[in-house]
């Protein structure tokens, strides 16, 4: 009973929820976790511990359905990200924060609410659109650290199926995520309450990545798609709410 009244019971519940969200939907984590840690720890201990399950969930991912990857989406996405990244510097002088989250999160919960009610209207977009949103995913994670939207709604709009939206995504945010914790261990983030805290969290993370393993595998593709768009409405309106 003394460990749910610790102060690192809150942190580790918080960190179980994303991955448990993460391994289910193959997104989703770090916009849970990190404005829910910010309320009980301190973002410079958040930051990095986050980045590193989020490294370490898409490699488990990875390893138990690699076999669905959509290499060519994979490749145009990333080498398009990697085009848009030197963009993001000039993005950042000119468009401020609040207004990027506040578009990005509109476009989330229009795309959200119009696949809930009205799914057939839903247009699909072509493979080489990747180019565009990769570009644009680039440009905003080097401004702003939010890179995932535009890869999410790619992936919803060429209407892949759950196994094929999960491990593309992962195949996407892994090289994302390995370049983050490369600047967090350069820059010092990595202290040893961070690694006390990582270290504590890891059972937790291991069970919610059992428990979303078996809810992917025996989710239906009709209730997937309808929970991920769920999940993408929640998505906008955090976006939203970072921004006021």
């Amino acid at each position: 009973m003394e460990f749910f009244h610790s102060p690192i019971f809150l942190p580790i519940l918080i960190l179980f929820l994303g991955a448990l969200v993460r391994t289910t939907f193959g997104f989703g984590d770090a916009l849970i976790e990190m404005p829910l840690l910010a309320l009980v720890i301190s973002i410079k201990l958040a930051t990095p511990i986050v980045a590193v399950f989020g490294f370490l969930l898409a490699v488990a991912i990875l390893l138990r359905e690699w076999r669905f990857i959509n290499i060519r989406s994979t490749w145009r996405l990333i080498l398009a990200s990697l085009i848009g990244i030197p963009f993001g510097v000039l993005y950042l002088q000119y468009i401020p924060e609040p207004i990027t989250k506040l578009i990005l999160g509109i476009i989330l919960i229009l795309t959200a609410l119009l696949n809930i009610f009205y799914p057939k209207q839903t247009p699909t977009i072509s493979e080489g659109s990747a180019y565009g949103f990769g570009f644009v995913a680039g440009v905003l994670g080097s401004a702003y650290n939010t890179n995932g939207p535009p890869i999410v709604l790619y992936g919803l709009m060429r209407k892949w199926d759950p196994a094929t939206f999960r491990a593309t995504m992962q195949s996407y945010f892994l090289p994302t995520n390995l370049l983050i914790i490369i600047s967090h261990l350069s820059s010092g983030l990595w202290t040893t309450e961070a690694f006390h805290l990582f270290s504590i969290a890891i059972p937790a993370v291991f069970l919610a990545f059992v428990l979303g393993s078996l809810i992917a595998k025996h989710l239906p593709t009709q209730k997937f798609n309808k929970t991920i768009y769920a999940v993408v409405l929640i998505m906008g309106v955090l976006l939203i709410l970072t921004c006021l």
